[in-house]
């Protein structure tokens, strides 16, 4: 990912500059049902300013997509994104989902790396 897409590379130097931002990134394939959501980011901000973020996939599949959505929720936020306040004054950028929140920039950061990860892998 890191090789392939600009918009990883974006993302990776980004986080690169939060040194209060802890990300971890697991997969948790379940053993049953699939869970409604192919993945989530657990965030925790701390009183300091640290902010830990353990992001679950639940599946290998679309890994290239969901890691670069997730990690987009974790720089949504540490930037201080207020997703009530923003599905409120941009309708269609954010809205409640599965006990979260859901928002365009996500989708289209893990449909932006993962159609940069295919076009490049393409040209080999």
């Amino acid at each position: 990912m890191l090789r392939e897409s600009e918009t990883f590379r974006r993302q990776s130097r980004l986080l690169g500059t939060m040194p209060h931002v802890r990300v971890h990134i697991s997969l948790e394939e379940p053993l049953g049902r699939m869970p409604a959501a192919r993945a989530r980011a657990d965030l925790q901000r701390y009183r300091f300013g640290a902010i830990t973020a353990f992001v679950h996939l639940q599946s290998r599949r679309d890994a290239i997509e969901l890691i670069a959505h997730e990690l987009e929720h974790v720089i949504e936020f540490a930037e201080g994104t207020n997703y009530r306040t923003l599905a409120v004054l941009q309708p269609g950028s954010a809205w409640a989902v599965h006990g979260g929140f859901e928002t365009t920039r996500a989708i289209e950061a893990g449909l932006r790396v993962q159609r940069e990860s295919s076009i490049a892998m393409a040209h080999r």
